[in-house]
């Protein structure tokens, strides 16, 4: 699934836990600490919203540079509407 900002890869795992991986790279900036900042903002949003979103499911969500541009509660609506897309969300 993909937005302006973020690309979501999901998989169905065996396990009874969701598991997330958010990956910046360093194209996206070239400073760790801009790109540390966005991953702990990505992570937040899914440790807030961990009940809403199905489990038994591993997901990648990577960002481009656009998604620097975003303040934290555009990133929360734009992985909201990827979910979404995905079917993911209860």
């Amino acid at each position: 699934m993909y937005s302006p900002y973020f690309r979501l890869k999901f998989a169905k795992n065996n396990l009874e836990a969701l598991r997330v991986t958010v990956v910046i790279s360093a194209k996206v900036s070239k400073k760790a600490t801009v790109r540390n900042r966005l991953k702990r903002q990505i992570r937040e949003i899914f440790r807030l919203n961990l009940d809403k979103i199905n489990q038994n499911f591993d997901l990648v969500i990577n960002a481009n540079a656009k998604a620097l541009e975003l303040d934290f509660q555009s990133i929360k609506d734009q992985i909201s509407e990827l979910l979404f897309k995905a079917k993911m969300l209860k």
